[in-house]
């Protein structure tokens, strides 16, 4: 699996698929968007979502929301939810509206 995103030069987790795990892992749009205001501008690997490969090879991803005002940070999680409506089927879980 390493090989392949050396190939393919991805440098982090595809957002689409970290949306995916997170909307399995959470049960409202409201919590959804709780956890990710926090991860985007105090990130670690204790709150993350992703599988355990995805940090051994991407490390945790940077405080992009420290330098943005609470106004941002929220449009940036309204629209990782808004964008990335798809969902794991078969799973319970928050579906985005």
């Amino acid at each position: 699996m390493k090989d392949k995103m050396e190939k393919i030069n991805i440098k982090a987790q595809l957002m689409d698929m970290v949306s995916k795990r997170l909307k399995k892992m959470t049960s409202a749009r409201e919590e959804f968007i709780t956890i990710v205001e926090d991860y985007i501008v105090n990130p670690s690997g204790e709150k993350g979502f992703c599988k355990p490969m995805a940090y051994k090879y991407f490390k945790t991803m940077p405080a992009i929301g420290k330098g943005m005002k609470k106004e941002d940070v929220i449009t940036v999680a309204v629209w990782l939810d808004d964008h990335f409506t798809d969902t794991w089927g078969g799973f319970y879980g928050y579906e985005s509206l």
